[in-house]
């Protein structure tokens, strides 16, 4: 085979690239626009969570310091919680202890 490919050599194979580009921005437009389309809308039950769950990423806090407040909230929470606790521990270590310990020997 290769006496035959004398006087023609092999090129060199091309690659063909398409580049393409994702905008999330612009397929939630298309997703949303596709929605408001009443002969394209889907009744079935996945048509449904995805709409609601597209409903609920979408949709953000209404005040943009509400989840920084809540959080506030219940670190406090949580350091009372556990002070508390100390605050047990400590009283039975302290008050109770004796006691068990001369009671098992």
């Amino acid at each position: 085979m290769g006496m035959f490919n004398i006087f023609r050599t092999q090129r060199p194979q091309q690659f063909r690239y398409i580049p393409r580009h994702y905008d999330p921005e612009k397929e939630d437009l298309r997703q949303r626009l596709q929605q408001l389309n009443p002969e394209e809308a889907d009744n079935s039950p996945e048509a449904m969570k995805h709409r609601i769950s597209a409903g609920l990423r979408r949709r953000s806090y209404p005040d943009p310091s509400f989840r920084r407040r809540q959080v506030r909230k219940s670190n406090r929470r949580v350091i009372m919680i556990l002070g508390a606790l100390i605050m047990m521990a400590a009283y039975l270590i302290y008050k109770k202890l004796p006691a068990m310990m001369s009671a098992l020997n």
